[in-house]
């Protein structure tokens, strides 16, 4: 039986298993997985990437640092990539 264990930093909620006592995120296969940033920048990141905004704009507008900002752009294109085209992604 899993019950809510707070929040993490970034704002997601954490889950505890009640049999072996483990606390984790349950986010696996989204765009959020892995990530410590909330989901507000990540908001932000689409709308910049969508509007055509520079690396450095859309760095200084979620205040992150630039590669930061990078890597989290290459994420979300490529979640895009993989939600139009799955399996041509895989292959």
């Amino acid at each position: 039986m899993l019950v809510k264990a707070g929040k993490t930093k970034a704002g997601k909620q954490m889950l505890k298993c009640n049999s072996c006592k483990k606390r984790f995120v349950c986010d696996h296969g989204q765009l959020t997985y892995y990530s410590h940033q909330p989901q507000s920048k990540w908001n932000d990141l689409i709308i910049e990437t969508q509007n055509g905004n520079s690396l450095l704009h859309t760095a200084a507008k979620i205040d992150v640092h630039e590669s930061t900002a990078f890597r989290m752009r290459h994420k979300y294109l490529h979640f895009i990539e993989d939600m139009e085209c799955p399996i041509c992604a895989t292959s």
